[in-house]
């Protein structure tokens, strides 16, 4: 199936939700977050596995590129919605101007060198950014942000650990309860785009 611009730049979510699923007053979710929603049988898209026509990226010398994946210019990526056994989902600090944007869900490239699927990749990058060890059965699919080639899931934390990453970041991971979620996911509140696909994640991991 070929995909024009504008549906490879609308925001695509993946199982049985559509745009009458909606009820943004209720669970944070603004109007110009949904762009173009369509079903994952309309999309042809599979939730676990890289598509087809992939760019693999093998450059030691550039450890911010080396073990990408990309689908044309769009880097392929994994976010996480985590809960913990009490349901409450858990964020991160975001490492670019905290004081505005606050805390965010852990996301990160796939990287061929480490990820043979989507769970892989799901389970490194909350490891790495959080220290969150993930139960793996426990994972399940959101959806596709086509718009930054993000796959979005939900999955619970199995226990807490210390971050892989050595780049610091400017606060301890910290959880809330699902209302308080909803809050921080309107922040920063001048650019609303910022977390348009985590919202948006959120709601469907609800």
């Amino acid at each position: 199936m070929k995909f024009s611009i504008l549906q490879l730049l609308s925001i695509t979510f993946l199982g049985s939700f559509g745009p009458a699923a909606v009820h943004a007053a209720d669970h944070g979710v603004l109007d110009d977050d949904w762009g173009s929603v369509k079903y994952y049988s309309d999309v042809g898209i599979n939730a676990w596995n890289l598509p087809g026509g992939v760019t693999y990226i093998e450059d030691p010398e550039d450890d911010e590129k080396d073990g990408s994946v990309y689908l044309g210019n769009v880097r392929i990526r994994c976010g996480v919605v985590p809960y913990d056994k009490d349901g409450d989902v858990w964020m991160i600090a975001a490492r670019k101007d905290f004081s505005e944007v606050g805390y965010i869900f852990p996301r990160g490239r796939y990287d061929h060198r480490y990820d043979t699927d989507m769970e892989d990749c799901v389970v490194r990058e909350a490891k790495e950014e959080s220290g969150f060890v993930i139960d793996k059965d426990s994972i399940s699919s959101l959806g596709i942000s086509a718009d930054r080639g993000t796959y979005w899931f939900k999955a619970k934390i199995e226990s807490f650990g210390v971050a892989t990453d050595p780049k610091p970041r400017p606060a301890e991971p910290k959880w809330f309860r699902k209302q308080s979620a909803r809050d921080e996911m309107q922040r920063p509140y001048d650019r609303p785009s910022k977390k348009r696909e985590m919202r948006v994640a959120l709601y469907f991991a609800e």
